[in-house]
């Protein structure tokens, strides 16, 4: 008896749930790095490939773009800005412009500028003017925005930050005092934190990246002043498939950058904070990007429109099919170790409460392309760790016909043919332990 109880358990495990075997990995060790904080993710689905003392704060200078960015194109999106929409310079955003000791172009204020434009300069050089003049057009101020900047961050499950400004200059900054870029404090954040900012910043607006892989640029070209931008991100031209994003140096923490890259078919954000100087930031990520890309490859594991056939049959209460025909409602690749071994993979089923009742069955009627749930995908033997707000490795699956109700006769012939069921089983067990 207790023989058939345990059978009966592992029958119901596999029923939704599909498992391989496999051998355990075995991989090169990660390198060390001289950076405060760094981490390496998977821009597809935030996959973290590497990470070094992740939860450190660091001051960022220029990488605090990336969030400030965001939120205006977040702007753009909800409709309350455009790419063309005109931006006024205020006195603010002329007087920094016209600071050649830091990031910018110059600025004027007889002159018509766009959102768009604005945003290619921060891209390109990453201009501290056109920055704050973006800021101020999103919410009116430099101060308000920060708030914005704030509020995002909490959103994204980011808590512990100080936060200054838009544009990662210290606050005591002044365009007119030369030796202020050295004084006072500037936001801080972890690798981690500007990992989760990057993410997204991918995932929402990969347009961005159209402007920050941009070695040179003409500003304002067809006009009576035109000035010639130059990309300070040197990484460009020195590691292959690079196509932004954003550098920094601040007088407390070093050098940090952001960059993204795509190679063999496979997107990564690398962060790397706080190096001595500003050519070990990259030395520092080029020898970590190296190591990921060497140690791991992109795989395809389902694709969307294909059959689910990794986990068991889901059954359907008072449907004319009694199992429900589902498909992958969208591809999902995952980052998986270079080993001789093929990799093996379990699939776990996660039901959409609100399809399903308490017995795990799907409630009929059911519209085609009606998502009941998602696909939890793991590498056997290999934890995976993602950004706790990110795709990760979770794939929707959807009805692929449409499953109508059963008609009254033929749900009273079932339900009186598990009633049936149900007390001969009674029966049998009633004897089956009186005899033992």
């Amino acid at each position: 008896m207790k023989l058939l109880k345990k059978w009966m358990a592992a029958w119901l495990m596999l029923s939704m749930g599909f498992h391989h075997t496999s051998s355990v990995y075995a991989q090169a060790e990660p390198p060390a790095t001289s950076a405060k904080s760094a981490m390496i993710i998977s821009g597809e689905n935030g996959q973290i490939l590497y990470e070094h003392e992740a939860k450190v704060q660091v001051e960022l200078s220029d990488v605090t773009k990336l969030l400030s960015v965001y939120l205006v194109y977040q702007a753009i999106d909800e409709g309350k800005l455009k790419s063309d929409t005109p931006v006024l310079i205020s006195d603010k955003a002329y007087a920094v412009s016209q600071d050649y000791d830091i990031p910018n172009v110059p600025l004027r204020q007889d002159f018509d500028y766009t959102v768009e434009e604005l945003l290619e300069a921060v891209g390109v050089t990453g201009a501290n003017g056109a920055m704050i003049a973006l800021a101020e057009k999103v919410a009116g101020s430099e101060e308000k925005f920060v708030e914005l900047m704030h509020a995002q961050l909490q959103e994204w499950h980011i808590d512990e930050v100080q936060l200054w400004n838009a544009t990662g200059l210290t606050d005591k900054y002044s365009p007119t005092d030369v030796d202020s870029i050295a004084k006072g404090k500037q936001n801080r954040l972890s690798g981690e934190a500007v990992a989760k900012i990057a993410y997204h910043l991918y995932q929402d607006y990969p347009d961005y990246l159209q402007y920050t892989k941009q070695r040179k640029q003409r500003f304002k070209d067809k006009t009576d002043d035109p000035f010639d931008m130059t990309n300070p991100n040197t990484f460009l031209e020195s590691y292959e498939a690079v196509d932004g994003w954003h550098i920094g140096y601040s007088h407390k923490d070093g050098a940090s950058m952001v960059a993204t890259t795509n190679k063999n078919n496979m997107r990564t954000i690398a962060v790397v904070l706080g190096t001595d100087k500003p050519e070990t930031r990259y030395q520092e990520a080029k020898k970590l990007l190296d190591y990921v890309y060497a140690a791991y490859s992109r795989q395809t594991i389902v694709r969307q429109g294909d059959a689910v056939t990794q986990i068991g049959q889901i059954s359907v209460a008072n449907g004319a099919s009694m199992y429900a025909p589902i498909q992958y409602a969208e591809t999902l690749h995952l980052v998986v170790p270079l080993t001789d071994t093929t990799p093996r993979y379990d699939y776990t089923f996660m039901p959409n409460a609100t399809e399903f009742n308490e017995a795990r069955q799907l409630i009929a009627p059911v519209q085609q392309d009606t998502t009941i749930g998602s696909i939890q995908v793991n590498v056997k033997d290999y934890p995976m760790k993602f950004l706790d707000d990110a795709r990760a490795n979770h794939v929707n699956v959807k009805i692929s016909e449409p499953i109508e109700e059963a008609a009254w006769y033929t749900q009273f012939w079932r339900h009186t043919s598990s009633a049936v069921s149900q007390a001969w089983e009674a029966t049998r067990k009633f004897f089956t332990d009186l005899f033992n």
